[in-house]
């Protein structure tokens, strides 16, 4: 009561001179004692203002320490938040990294077994000039044999009958055993090799083609479904099925190229980068 008489008390502007000493619950004001009486404020909870006033500090005190509390659970959620998403950029550019590094591994691959199967393409054209050139030195002999057998033949055809018939018998053997040239024939070494290369090239096409279909649809679905989401995979798929170890294609044996091919089914070379994520 003290506290407020030391301070002017407010005046009621319907009652002149009228000190709001009540408070009327229902209608959630200060009133006078001529207000209390008045037909507008019969049958209300009203009571000192000094004891409502001491109630709703009381309530005031609670929704201070409510909102207190929700404040500083705020900032420990944007702490949290900030500690999260920190982890997450630190787990993104590990991941960016390690990708960026398998990505230029497995450029560097594609660019060693490319020049494996050039230098083996370059060998194998080199084994078809041989052959190649070895045949047309059998047909030119070949043929050098029969322009001379036709030279002396036609040459016999045109002398007088004395001069003809000198070693005729000779001659005409000579002719006779004459065969027919042996048809062209593809060395096995040759025929083998071509078939490792459509074998093998018809794998790195299915290989390629599979691999690059794979990756078109991980990625569309990385950058279309899970681009804005709370759910970041930070990976990628590099699927290549095994790699052609194309040494083993210049092996000329074919117990060793199959060895070959065995080792090309569980090498070193077989690629296969897992998916990495995780979810928030």
């Amino acid at each position: 009561m003290a506290s407020l008489i030391s301070k002017p008390l407010p005046q009621c502007e319907r009652h002149m001179n009228q000190v709001q000493l009540l408070f009327c619950e229902d209608h959630g004001e200060p009133i006078c004692l001529i207000c209390r009486l008045s037909q507008e404020h019969q049958g209300h909870w009203v009571r000192p203002i000094e004891e409502a006033a001491l109630e709703y500090k009381e309530q005031i005190q609670k929704q201070l320490e409510h909102l207190k509390g929700l404040r500083k659970s705020g900032e420990e959620q944007r702490s949290q938040g900030e500690k999260t998403t920190a982890d997450f950029l630190k787990k993104t550019e590990i991941q960016k990294q390690r990708i960026q590094c398998q990505l230029e591994q497995f450029y560097r691959f594609l660019e060693e077994q490319e020049q494996l199967f050039v230098a083996w393409m370059e060998e194998l054209g080199q084994t078809i000039g041989q052959v190649r050139e070895t045949h047309g030195t059998q047909v030119s002999k070949y043929t050098a044999l029969l322009d001379e057998l036709i030279g002396e033949l036609e040459t016999k055809q045109c002398q007088p009958e004395w001069e003809l018939m000198q070693d005729i018998g000779v001659t005409l053997h000579r002719a006779k055993m004459v065969t027919v040239p042996e048809p062209w024939a593809t060395p096995p070494e040759v025929k083998e090799k071509l078939h490792l290369l459509y074998q093998k090239s018809e794998f790195v096409e299915k290989s390629m083609k599979h691999f690059s279909e794979t990756w078109r649809s991980e990625m569309e679905t990385f950058n279309g479904e899970y681009g804005g989401g709370s759910m970041c995979w930070l990976g990628v798929i590099v699927i290549f099925p095994y790699a052609v170890d194309f040494w083993a294609l210049s092996r000329r044996e074919k117990n060793t190229c199959n060895k070959g091919r065995r080792k090309v089914m569980t090498g070193p070379h077989k690629l296969c980068v897992g998916l990495v994520g995780w979810v928030s």
